[in-house]
């Protein structure tokens, strides 16, 4: 349907209706009276129908365009997705090649306020848990029944306070936020002790002494290669 001719169409016969309306004032009696009221009737009609057919042609208007600096075509009126201020589930950053993990937990770690000897305690622990697959999970259930997931295998309660906090949401600034948390609260004593450490093999072994604690016989063996470990150099 083309609206805009039926809006003009509407346009002419407003004013035609008009034009009556004004040549019935000269009558008089009960005739000229009706005539008018008829008149006004249908003048109110034509109006009524113009204020649609106005409505249904801006409808029928293209929207707005113009070019956003990148080049691309971008429709003005179309709404804009905002994230919200606050979100319960922090969103991680993009994917990072598998050759950068290493660096990329060492300096996110840092950045947290971590010492450098405790990060790369933390990242031979790392290595050995998950050999830095970001969100890897534990093929067969531990001894307690659950299967570890993540750089650092969080598992059991652990694992569904960060599931609560962060959803599936495995990335590496979320699993850091979740490990410094847990250094910071539920699992400070055992980050006292780690902080009581000078070089990086000593953090490692009370990692995975107090903090991580796999089974026994994996704990010892980890703890002394650590302890004779040397440590990813991250200078270059």
């Amino acid at each position: 349907m083309n609206y805009a001719n039926n809006y003009l169409n509407a346009t002419k016969i407003a004013s035609t209706i008009r034009e009556s309306a004004s040549r019935g004032k000269t009558r008089s009696g009960l005739a000229a009276r009706r005539e008018q009221e008829n008149l006004v009737e249908a003048d109110f009609s034509v109006g009524t129908y113009m204020e649609d057919m106005k409505k249904l042609f801006e409808d029928q208007k293209p929207k707005q365009q113009d070019f956003s600096v990148t080049g691309a075509l971008v429709d003005m009126e179309a709404p804009t997705e905002q994230a919200p201020e606050k979100s319960p589930r922090p969103r991680g950053r993009p994917e990072i090649p598998q050759g950068e993990v290493p660096t990329y937990i060492y300096e996110g770690l840092i950045e947290r306020g971590i010492p450098e000897h405790v990060a790369q305690g933390m990242l031979m622990n790392i290595e050995d848990e998950s050999g830095f697959r970001v969100d890897v999970e534990e093929y067969e259930p531990n001894v307690h029944g659950t299967r570890g997931k993540g750089i650092y295998q969080i598992t059991g309660s652990r694992r569904e306070t960060f599931e609560e906090m962060y959803g599936d949401d495995y990335s590496i600034d979320n699993q850091l936020d979740f490990l410094v948390y847990e250094w910071e609260n539920t699992h400070s004593s055992a980050f006292e002790d780690i902080m009581q450490t000078k070089t990086p093999g000593e953090a490692a072994a009370v990692i995975v002494r107090k903090f991580l604690r796999p089974a026994e016989e994996h704990r010892e063996e980890r703890a002394a290669r650590y302890l004779n470990a040397t440590p990813r150099n991250f200078e270059d």
